[in-house]
């Protein structure tokens, strides 16, 4: 189970990195090789560096992986630690799970087809909560005729902190937030009353997400990849470890406004649209033990070359300072509780998010 969760882990952090990778083969030496030009081995080359790369996390665009990766956590975020159209008395405590996602050059339909892949991903962060939310009427009171009523006005407290040593993987992860929801106007009855209108709700808040991982990858193999134009195989044997660190935080303030139709007492759907604004970042280094110079043989009396071994990650960048997003999502209720799942999609950037989760309330 270790080993899984460490390996999910390191997928996440490292999801957006491709094979055209961080690890390079440098100060290439063919003097030693016989027949073969030096575009070829160059190419060669090129093919085992990407058969190394497939062992790593490999950045083609460091830059764009790390802002990818704040963009994510931002979005993950969004929707955990707070209630959409719901309404109680006195108190509510759930626990929600978000995942968020920088598509980055890709679309979501290239994703559901299957025409992209998981590694083009541009970021993705997961996050937990539990959330506690209490309705401010029954602390003070107002008339009326008062154009501000405490019972209109919920605040949700959310908080989920976590560390775990794996066989490969150091994490650290901690989400805080506070949100304040006020039901601008009222829910009211449709029809027969089999339907009802959930009436507008505004809220806004602070949401932080944090995420320090340090894993170690070991990479002991031998790799080889065919010579265009003939039958020959240049092979290679490397064995080093890979040291890498991720630190994300970031801190989110929604200001959302939302509305729903509930049906017969138990469905509902919501639906509304939220500005974000983000601060933070993530940033992340990495490099490799052993650079020693190793040999490139080629089979059939090709001779040998020569090449160090390169690897360098390093970077940060912050997430989109402003993000405006739409979301909708199904509710289940059950009396004193709701199941519930929701989907966020900014309007004008990849970013997208997703949570799932469980209410009771009195």
């Amino acid at each position: 189970m270790n080993k899984f969760l460490s390996i999910v882990t390191l997928s996440l952090l490292f999801s957006h990195f491709s094979f055209s990778g961080i690890f390079k083969l440098v100060n290439r030496d063919y003097t030693g090789i016989t027949g073969i030009s030096a575009a070829i081995m160059d190419d060669a080359l090129d093919a085992l560096e990407d058969e190394v790369n497939k062992e790593l996390p490999g950045a083609e665009n460091q830059a764009a992986y790390f802002e990818g990766m704040s963009n994510a956590a931002a979005y993950s975020s969004q929707g955990t630690g707070s209630a959409y159209g719901a309404v109680f008395d006195r108190f509510l405590v759930g626990a929600t799970v978000g995942i968020g996602a920088d598509l980055g050059e890709r679309s979501l339909g290239d994703f559901i087809s299957g025409d992209a892949k998981a590694q083009e991903l541009a970021g993705v962060s997961i996050q937990g909560v539990l959330t506690v939310g209490a309705n401010m009427g029954q602390f003070f009171s107002s008339s009326n005729d008062d154009w501000f009523q405490w019972d209109r006005l919920s605040l949700y407290l959310s908080f989920m902190t976590y560390s775990q040593t794996f066989s490969e993987l150091d994490l650290s992860y901690t989400s805080f937030g506070l949100t304040g929801n006020y039901r601008l106007i009222e829910d009211q009855s449709i029809g027969a009353g089999t339907m009802k209108w959930t009436g507008i709700d505004i809220a806004t808040g602070l949401r932080y997400s944090s995420l320090e991982a340090d894993a170690e990858i070991r990479v002991n193999d031998t790799f080889d990849t065919d010579i265009s134009g003939s039958s020959q195989v240049a092979t290679t044997t490397y064995n080093g470890l890979a040291k890498i660190n991720a630190d994300v935080g970031v801190v989110s303030m929604p200001i959302e406004a939302s509305t729903g139709i509930r049906f017969f007492h138990f469905l509902k759907f919501i639906g509304g649209l939220g500005v974000d604004l983000n601060f933070g970042s993530t940033s992340g280094k990495g490099n490799i033990d052993n650079t020693s110079t190793v040999n490139i043989n080629v089979s059939g009396g090709g001779g040998s070359a020569s090449a160090r071994p390169e690897f360098e990650l390093s970077g940060e960048e912050g997430p989109a300072f402003a993000s405006l997003r739409a979301f909708t999502g199904v509710h289940l209720e059950f009396g004193v509780g709701s199941v519930f799942a929701n989907v966020h999609k900014s309007v004008f950037d990849s970013s997208i998010a997703a949570n799932a989760g469980l209410n009771f309330f009195w």
